[in-house]
């Protein structure tokens, strides 16, 4: 497991020795897991990245709902593709679609992980923020789905409650967004070469 030493523990967690790991750490093992045994040969690339939003949702402390974006080569930042409420949906719109403004552009595009305690008076996107913050949004981090330092995705994490997202929980979604990655592009992949066999049979 990625990020993790033999004994399967998250690097920086504490741990008793008479007790098992603390409950998020559960919780991230658990949706590790589980991310690990999805079959993206048997599903869609729109179930895979629903699958991925759902697990982030409980990986990460503190996460209200979750919105999984992937990259296009003509836009720069992709549509939504997956989310875990519609409130993300509604939130990921005004942020791509109405402003092209918000943390899932800024972590993509720069391939780091952002985050706002307060988007009400995010000075880093001085649109969205207000407007989300109107909304009872208040907290958002946003984790790129990195490949060999390209980025391929990103994940946005979004929660109710102001400063929701500590560095644990940065920690915590850094170490989800590792394999995340991998399983987006690997559907991703195979979305790609199925729609490409469509297209031969139909030529022929």
């Amino acid at each position: 497991m990625t990020g993790t030493d033999p004994s399967g523990a998250v690097p920086g967690a504490r741990v008793h020795p008479n007790q098992g790991p603390p409950s998020d750490v559960a919780d991230l093992e658990e949706s590790l897991r589980e991310l690990a045994a999805l079959v993206t040969g048997s599903l869609g690339l729109q179930d895979v990245l629903a699958h991925v939003a759902t697990f982030a949702v409980r990986a990460i402390p503190g996460a209200d709902g979750v919105g999984v974006t992937l990259l296009s080569a003509e836009r720069g930042v992709g549509q939504v593709l997956a989310a875990s409420h519609p409130f993300v949906a509604e939130i990921d719109e005004i942020q791509y679609v109405t402003l092209n403004e918000g943390p899932c552009i800024t972590a993509a595009l720069e391939r780091r992980t952002v985050r706002s305690g307060s988007l009400g008076g995010e000075k880093m996107w001085p649109r969205f923020g207000p407007r989300v913050g109107r909304l009872g949004v208040h907290s958002a981090l946003s984790l790129p789905l990195l490949l060999s330092e390209r980025a391929v995705g990103a994940i946005n994490v979004y929660s109710r409650e102001k400063d929701a997202f500590d560095d644990r929980a940065a920690e915590l979604g850094e170490l989800f967004a590792t394999p995340a990655a991998v399983a987006v592009h690997n559907a991703q992949i195979l979305a790609q070469a199925q729609e490409l066999t469509v297209q031969l049979q139909a030529a022929l």
